[in-house]
């Protein structure tokens, strides 16, 4: 911990000499010798924000002072501080203060203390304002809890990790629009959203999970980035191309024995529909781990084929494997006490029938053929 402490701090020192230039995460991350990915998750876990957002308060900070106390025109203040004209300065502007940078100059008002630099040392705060690095380094659990929470709020047994690695292997970043058709209370776009800038859209097909990943959203800050709708997937029109659109074949409900290849093309023709011309595809999909998986499993599952199978599937579609983030053990630990309403309502329902026929079959098919037998995972595509 110790040790990325003074890693963090090298990299502010760096975002501050040269934040008006907008370095790239792989510039900034290239001062300490790690990768990207991992400067971000170690940033983001010190910090308490990312990278990317830190730089661009930075930025602003910076111009909002160039604003306030020279006479230079607003165009050049935007190019001297990294942006693409004043149009993006104004929008950032607009953002902050709820106005333009030349109404900003007429009547300033006090720039935002988390837009101050941050000093990250053993006392864990920011010197500038006193204000603590969102108790990420007086409370090194706080992120996390914070992951525990993203996790228990995504619908199947790939974690955030995961997700994250995904996303930084595709290359999103701000410039991403991404579109998910799958449901989990938009926490895949939701964490993408905070790791990367992506902005994007949720279709969600139940009215709850929308509202409630809306709530989340909003507590992230990102709802500005997300929206979720509430829609089957399968209606869901726009005229918008999206640079990912993320589907999967859970949507279409449990799948008939043979009938994997007919399920998987329409639900790639659904997001083909929405798919920028070069973009990528990202599909959700269980899979068996075995060579003919226990009939009594499928039964309860539907038709479950290989990692090899699917990979024949989609090269007949045309696409080409180019990412995997896959599940994890403890995922499929926590959707054991999670799934539909979690551990509690299977203690109620126990306590009132000790022979209760559903928890029982529930819990015999996850501990004796789902846990051992069946995977699942996120498969980015591109196409051939």
């Amino acid at each position: 911990m110790l040790e990325w402490i003074y890693a963090v701090q090298k990299l502010v020192d760096f975002i501050e000499a040269n934040a008006a230039g907008n370095p790239s995460l792989e510039e900034i991350s290239s001062q300490i010798g790690y990768s990207p990915f991992y400067c971000s998750v170690q940033f983001h876990r010190i910090a308490g924000m990312t990278i990317k957002s830190y730089a661009a308060k930075r930025r602003l900070y910076m111009a909002t002072v160039a604003v306030r106390d020279t006479d230079k025109r607003i165009i050049d203040i935007a190019l001297e501080h990294g942006y693409y004209g004043q149009n993006s300065l104004t929008r950032a502007f607009k953002n902050a203060y709820g106005c333009t940078p030349a109404a900003y100059r007429k009547n300033p008002v006090d720039i935002p203390v988390s837009m101050n630099k941050i000093y990250i040392s053993l006392d864990n705060f920011i010197k500038r304002g006193e204000q603590k690095l969102s108790n990420k380094l007086t409370n090194n659990y706080a992120m996390e809890l914070k992951k525990i929470e993203d996790n228990r709020h995504l619908i199947g047994m790939v974690s955030v990790d995961e997700i994250l690695r995904f996303g930084y292997e595709v290359g999103l970043n701000e410039n991403s629009r991404v579109l998910d058709l799958t449901y989990g209370y938009g926490t895949i776009l939701k964490v993408w959203s905070e790791a990367f800038s992506i902005s994007g859209v949720v279709v969600e097909r139940s009215q709850y999970h929308a509202d409630k990943g809306t709530e989340r959203l909003k507590q992230a800050g990102v709802d500005n980035k997300i929206r979720i709708v509430c829609e089957d997937c399968y209606k869901y029109t726009d005229t918008e191309k999206y640079d990912l659109v993320i589907c999967a074949i859970g949507s279409l409900g449990q799948v008939p024995m043979n009938k994997s290849f007919e399920y998987i093309k329409k639900c790639f023709s659904t997001a083909e529909k929405f798919l920028k011309h070069g973009g990528m595809l990202g599909y959700i999909s269980t899979f068996s781990k075995i060579p003919n998986p226990p009939q009594e499993l499928m039964d309860f599952e539907g038709e479950l084929l290989q990692l090899s199978e699917l990979n024949k599937i989609f090269r007949e579609f045309g696409y080409c494997l180019i990412s995997m983030a896959g599940d994890t053990n403890a995922m499929w630990e926590h959707y054991a006490v999670n799934w539909h309403g979690g551990a509690k309502n299977a203690v109620e329902a126990l306590r009132k029938d000790i022979n209760d026929d559903w928890v029982n079959k529930w819990e015999r098919m996850y501990f004796d053929y789902r846990r051992p037998y069946q995977g699942q995972a996120l498969f980015g595509l591109e196409k051939l």
